[in-house]
């Protein structure tokens, strides 16, 4: 089911950056008048050579600045694999806490599948409702079980 809700170009154009460009660590998106999903927030651009631990410090300064309300957020995670090699692999965030309203709820989980279908290309994706599964080391957790190299 389709909520009617319309991805943003700004969100399509954030996408090409993050994905084709480097340009930023993350991109945050929100539904805005529940109409359309819109860009809240670009992360800067990860620092060359990035480590899983100030990946993890850009994580969390990002999930400071929306709290316990519900996102989507396109996160370029860096990560060591189990052969100690480093990987950079782009992931789509779906982020509705349990206590968020119902209706809110809905509009975001029946808009997500418009989100994920504008995004060719990207197949790594969490949805977490609760806060102690959105966290970076469980999302790298989850990111290494899905890596194939």
């Amino acid at each position: 089911m389709s909520s009617g809700v319309e991805v943003d170009q700004a969100v399509m154009d954030a996408y090409n950056d993050i994905k084709l460009k480097k340009r930023h660590a993350y991109v945050v998106m929100m539904i805005k008048d529940k109409k359309k999903i819109v860009v809240e927030t670009l992360g800067d651009k990860l620092p060359q050579n990035c480590s899983e631990s100030r990946n993890e410090d850009i994580f969390n300064s990002m999930k400071k600045s929306f709290g316990n309300e519900p996102r989507y957020i396109l996160f370029d995670f860096c990560f060591t694999r189990p052969n100690h090699s480093t990987a950079q692999k782009l992931a789509l965030i779906s982020w509705c806490n349990d206590d968020v309203a119902i209706g809110k709820k809905m509009i975001y989980a029946s808009s997500k599948d418009a989100l994920k279908k504008s995004f060719t290309g990207l197949n790594i994706e969490f949805q977490c409702t609760d806060p102690t599964e959105f966290q970076h080391a469980e999302l790298v957790k989850e990111m290494i079980h899905k890596d194939r190299v």
